[in-house]
């Protein structure tokens, strides 16, 4: 078998995931392509720029249907399905726009200007997560009913638990902070940063330890 393809099979392995190894590769292009291009603005570093653009893309995506559960659970099947089409199509769209292949044979030392378009469909990505968690607002209609509906079980003259009500408030209280974790990261960050479902966890536990996000 060629090293060549046994090198990546074997890392694959031992990260005991691909998604770790699309991680691991991503970054030795990057560093590759600082080690190699520096300063550099020829036709065969702006190829391995968008080589190393799509694999970061291709990495996103592969972590995206890793939590393709939680992130139904989210934004619903149909939100998920979209969201792989725009990274598709945004793979497409880089893989589109690298210098043409008689460049990349004949002229792979040329200097280039290299202004790549934005990605059209941006808009659309930052949109979808920029959502309010589906998963959320069920859990606040539920718990609406949940309150309706222990009212009218609930004796003449009796009180309400206090500890359920405590437990409502709280619940509405951490899915507010959460909100306001994500605003804070995009803002840092981007709004087109991808919040990962286990960064929405890691500041669920924050909520409930009373951490909040500027803190």
């Amino acid at each position: 078998m060629n090293k060549k393809i046994l090198i990546p099979i074997v890392l694959c392995t031992l990260l005991s995931s691909c998604g770790l190894y699309g991680a691991f590769e991503a970054d030795r292009m990057k560093n590759k392509y600082r080690q190699e291009c520096f300063g550099d603005q020829s036709v065969s570093c702006r190829n391995m720029m968008v080589d190393v653009l799509i694999a970061e893309l291709e990495f996103k995506k592969d972590e995206l249907e890793s939590f393709k559960e939680k992130i139904e659970s989210c934004y619903g099947k149909e939100g998920f399905e979209q969201l792989i089409v725009l990274m598709e199509k945004k793979i497409e769209h880089y893989d589109d726009i690298r210098p043409n292949i008689f460049m990349r044979i004949f002229l792979s030392g040329a200097q280039i200007e290299f202004n790549p378009p934005p990605f059209p469909l941006e808009n659309e990505i930052v949109e979808l997560f920029s959502r309010k968690c589906i998963k959320a607002d069920n859990s606040d209609a539920n718990i609406n009913k949940s309150a309706d509906k222990k009212e009218e079980l609930k004796p003449q003259g009796g009180n309400s638990s206090t500890v359920e009500n405590a437990n409502v408030g709280q619940d509405a209280n951490i899915n507010k902070c959460v909100d306001e974790f994500v605003v804070a990261y995009r803002t840092e960050i981007g709004n087109e940063a991808i919040v990962r479902a286990e960064q929405l966890q890691e500041w669920e536990d924050w909520c409930k330890t009373g951490k909040r996000a500027g803190n």
